[in-house]
């Protein structure tokens, strides 16, 4: 388990200090079976395209608008962009059910969230870092701006870990 403390350790991520009951990586990689990663890239494309519908109403439906801005606070500015949602997180939890694993969402996360964990996660455990790979050619020589709060600040230790990796 030192091993992989280090090997998490030497990406930069160390969640600012702060380890704990929801922060405790597994002592190896989990397999899930084919069907469920099956399951789950159904799951993206039908959330790819919740978020596509989404981006095509908002401002034109006024029930979905008003639902979306509902206890935003006045000083958050709206902004909305041609284009489509590039990247989500979805947080999933696994329930186990007669015949197996089943994953139920508990989150989205379309601002960039957690990148940093997760490659670093890869890193440690030695597997293919394709989050990198994948977010560098999605940039494709772009910037990546993201926009942190208070409230999230504990996200930018592992923003900045993300981005370094980016960067070398």
């Amino acid at each position: 388990m030192t091993d992989l403390y280090d090997r998490l350790r030497d990406t930069g991520i160390g969640y600012a200090g702060i380890e704990g009951c929801w922060w405790l990586p597994a002592c190896e990689p989990v397999t899930l079976p084919g069907t469920l990663k099956r399951e789950l890239e159904r799951i993206a494309k039908a959330l790819f395209a919740l978020l596509d519908a989404v981006t095509g109403l908002y401002g034109e439906d006024e029930a979905l608008t008003a639902a979306l801005r509902h206890h935003v606070p006045p000083m958050v500015q709206h902004r909305t962009a041609e284009g489509r949602v590039a990247m989500v997180r979805p947080d999933f939890q696994l329930a186990p059910t007669p015949t197996g694993l089943r994953p139920v969402a508990t989150e989205l996360e379309i601002c960039p969230s957690a990148q940093g964990f997760a490659h670093a996660m890869q890193v440690a455990y030695g597997l293919e870092p394709d989050l990198l790979r994948e977010t560098a050619a999605l940039l494709a020589g772009r910037e990546l701006v993201f926009v942190g709060t208070e409230a999230w600040s504990e996200f930018l230790f592992e923003q900045l870990a993300f981005c370094k990796a980016l960067a070398g």
